[in-house]
């Protein structure tokens, strides 16, 4: 597993975490991992380390291996990367929305 997986793997745990029905918080009591960096994981901001991959594989029914298999599907598919689009659109939408929000606080500010 390297870098260019760590998306993939994310976004692998996640949807087999979601079919299951297994919330965020409850996967990551289930495999001793802090909520916070289960969270980064699926989002493809941090790889699980061995021990973790072990565990999250373990508590979704499937070998480190198939969570690996069906990372690579979903990188294969262009999945992830419509994922990492959609994360960009939304952000640049997000950051629109704050420079108009801060640009009409101080328009109000100067006329008072």
């Amino acid at each position: 597993m390297n870098e260019m997986n760590t998306a993939a793997i994310g976004l692998a745990v996640r949807s087999v975490r979601e079919r299951l029905k297994i919330t965020g918080n409850d996967l990551a009591s289930q495999t001793k991992m802090n909520p916070s960096s289960l969270s980064r994981t699926e989002q493809g901001k941090r790889m699980l380390s061995l021990d973790e991959a072990v565990a999250v594989a373990r508590v979704l029914g499937m070998s480190v291996q198939d969570l690996i298999d069906l990372a690579a599907k979903l990188e294969e598919q262009g999945l992830v990367k419509q994922r990492d689009e959609a994360a960009q659109e939304f952000q640049s939408a997000l950051e629109k929305a704050r420079d108009a929000a801060n640009s009409t606080i101080s328009r109000l500010t100067d006329e008072s």
